[in-house]
């Protein structure tokens, strides 16, 4: 089986959203490769501290946002039960999207709270898990702009 963490072909989209910015980082044809194997939907919204005019992070948040993505990808893909697949962000807000191979929304949330303690992250992190069996969500934020 392959390895749903070594793609390393990314995307970037940028466009606008019911009138405001939007930019999505989507791993490349993550659905194809792994859709059958991925059918929950883990979706953890960080809320900016200081977002822009524009809704997107300062250079100085995006570098925090950046390491809180690097420790969320470690903490919740180490077991290789999930993929980490998007990052979508707009209207003050960043969402990290992964895929989980199990439903288990307790055992991810307390790695999201261990995570949360364990590196002091000030940022306010929302969990939440659903059932997404034909990746709609990456479906809908990595579809060509048009």
């Amino acid at each position: 089986m392959k390895d749903p963490n070594k793609n390393e072909n990314w995307t970037i989209k940028q466009g606008v959203m019911n009138g405001k910015p939007i930019i999505t980082r989507s791993k490349e044809g993550a659905d194809k490769a792994y859709l059958s194997e991925f059918p929950f939907q883990i979706g953890i919204a960080v809320p900016l501290q200081s977002p822009r005019e524009d809704g997107f992070p300062t250079k100085e948040e995006g570098e925090t946002l950046y390491k809180i993505e690097d420790a969320l990808e470690n903490e919740i893909c180490e077991s290789g039960d999930a993929v980490f697949v998007m990052s979508i962000t707009y209207k003050g807000m960043r969402e990290f999207v992964f895929y989980s191979r199990k439903w288990s929304p307790e055992t991810f949330e307390k790695k999201i709270n261990f995570l949360k303690e364990k590196t002091h992250i000030q940022h306010q992190l929302q969990f939440m898990m659903q059932e997404d069996k034909d990746w709609a969500t990456y479906r809908l934020y990595s579809k060509p702009s048009e």
